[in-house]
């Protein structure tokens, strides 16, 4: 999907420029990813992104994907082949961009700090 046919709700939390730069960075993280390429910004990135994705699994954006976001924990974790871990990876990326779109600004607030204290 192009960038461009992006549709962010009103209630987003961040402004579709900072929605829009999140959402490259990611998938230029999974690029590298895909090519074997990543740095440790890279994986930190994605890794931030599946924990933001747990959080906002539990207030019930996407409830029925936490298997999806564990195995992209683990994946990101575990020295896998670089395809294994893109198609992670992808269905997170995927899940992530449905659940910016959907989430109100208090829960993806809330979503955010959880993510910032796992990370400690």
């Amino acid at each position: 999907m192009p960038l461009a046919a992006i549709a962010v709700a009103p209630e987003s939390p961040l402004p579709l420029a900072s929605i829009l730069d999140l959402r490259l960075r990611e998938h230029l993280a999974l690029d590298a990813l895909t090519k074997g390429t990543e740095s440790g910004g890279d994986l930190a990135l994605l890794r931030t992104s599946a924990a933001v994705a747990r959080a906002l699994c539990a207030a019930g954006y996407g409830a029925d994907e936490l298997p999806t976001v564990a195995a992209v924990e683990l994946s990101l974790r575990l020295d896998l082949p670089a395809g294994r871990r893109a198609a992670t990876v992808r269905a997170l990326l995927q899940l992530h961009d449905g659940q910016r779109m959907a989430a109100t600004v208090r829960d993806y607030v809330r979503a955010l700090d959880c993510a910032r204290r796992a990370r400690g």
